[in-house]
């Protein structure tokens, strides 16, 4: 294998040879140019409400990246058509240090993968395979309730009456 290591250079050739990558896991056969953009790290998710806040590592050199949302299993990728996507710029991001994500529908569970994007090359997404890319939380349902506590009769039983809001 010819080229850098891909922690400092993200462009390298591998030769022939059988290579294989410790980290994202390569398995390269004839020549071939193979392009390593790194995941984020550390992703996780929190639910507040109507929303879940994500947070995560930028891995140096990503400007951007593409959140994708799936309630059935984690996006096939960061164009995924059975999923919904939103941009999430560095800068921003830098400012709030998180992205907060709107819950939609009655989902029990969400699937979160977080694409890094890369402009050095022109667009190119990370591969969002890594665990620290990836994360699912369980959105509980939360219901607000009102309650009273009445003397139901003389004999001092009470009565408890519950109503949704």
């Amino acid at each position: 294998m010819s080229g850098q290591n891909p922690d400092r250079k993200r462009v390298f050739q591998a030769d022939r040879n059988t290579a294989t990558i410790v980290g994202d896991a390569a398995v390269v056969g004839d020549s071939l140019t193979l392009t390593w953009a790194a995941d984020v790290r550390h992703l996780k998710l929190t639910v507040q409400g109507k929303s879940i806040v994500a947070t995560w590592d930028w891995p140096e050199g990503a400007y951007d990246a593409k959140v994708v949302v799936r309630e059935d299993a984690y996006p096939t990728g960061p164009d995924d058509p059975q999923a919904r996507s939103d941009r999430c710029f560095h800068p921003g991001y830098m400012v709030k240090h998180r992205f907060v994500i709107s819950i939609k529908g009655n989902a029990s569970r969400i699937y979160v993968t977080v694409y890094a994007i890369y402009h050095e090359h022109g667009t190119e997404y990370a591969s969002g395979c890594t665990a620290g890319a990836r994360d699912v939380v369980d959105v509980v349902p939360s219901i607000r309730l009102h309650y009273s506590v009445k003397k139901f009769s003389w004999l001092a039983q009470f009565f408890l009456k519950i109503e949704p809001c």
